[in-house]
């Protein structure tokens, strides 16, 4: 790829690459490796990936607020849904015997609405009042789709948009869907997750409290802002490449980290 630029931002090897602690990811460096171990199989790749991959170790002086993260590899695709090339990446980490965030079953869990929103109550985020329907809804709502061909949540209003919506989410009555009842007053945020941290600091301690529960390095997590209180609503991917160079920055800021 060379000396590509995207939106006015040179590309190294596949995105945009920060100052210290960064390597290129190329064909022939893939590989998260730990330090000082030359006998580890991440140094020794099993024949070549046939899909694009990206992976990066932390060592013990990355991601300090995150205890668990230490001293794991992390899968940075940004976009885990199953069979996406992110899905593919974290199997293939699996089947090497790696130690790898996110897990095939972290990715599934954090992408399908209503075992999400168990998964983030059991971790202690504040979600909405929820239902599973079919031909129905309590209003306004948020409803989120539960079939494997759609992948973005609705905002319904009024009965007049019930029909049409959760028609299309639920695959004309073939599937149910997820539905979030929300307040007379709200506001939806979606925010940026890197390894728990975010521009906006205002949210950043859900932020933070999201990535430990899921453990989805990159995602975009969806907020319900209320005059009470602020709800966990869902994950939705977010991808390396779309990373902005603030965002980026916040990745670097975290450590040094091998590739």
């Amino acid at each position: 790829m060379g000396d590509e630029k995207e939106d006015g931002r040179e590309k190294s090897g596949s995105f945009p690459i920060p100052g210290r602690g960064w390597r290129e990811i190329s064909p022939a460096n893939r590989y998260a490796a730990p330090v000082g171990d030359e006998t580890d199989p991440l140094r020794k790749p099993v024949g070549e990936p046939s899909r694009s991959q990206r992976y990066f170790h932390a060592g013990n002086d990355v991601i300090t607020d995150h205890p668990w993260a230490r001293g794991v590899t992390f899968n940075v695709a940004g976009d885990y849904r199953y069979l996406s090339d992110g899905y593919y990446a974290s199997l293939e980490a699996e089947l090497r015997g790696w130690h790898i965030h996110p897990t095939t079953s972290e990715a599934l869990d954090g992408y399908i609405a209503p075992i999400a929103a168990e998964k983030a109550a059991r971790g202690g985020l504040a979600v909405p009042e929820s239902s599973i329907v079919l031909d129905t809804a309590t209003l306004p709502a948020l409803v989120h789709p539960v079939n494997p061909f759609s992948h973005h949540p609705e905002l319904i209003y009024s009965q007049a948009e019930v029909l049409t919506k959760l028609g299309t989410l639920t695959r004309v009555g073939k599937y149910v869907a997820f539905c979030q009842h929300l307040p007379e007053s709200f506001e939806i945020k979606v925010l940026p997750c890197i390894f728990g941290r975010t521009p906006d600091s205002t949210f950043e301690h859900l932020l933070q409290r999201s990535f430990d529960v899921f453990k989805l390095p990159l995602m975009r997590v969806r907020l319900i802002d209320t005059d009470k209180t602020t709800l966990f609503s869902g994950i939705e991917p977010l991808p390396l490449e779309q990373l902005t160079s603030a965002e980026l920055a916040l990745v670097e800021e975290l450590g040094t980290w091998q590739t």
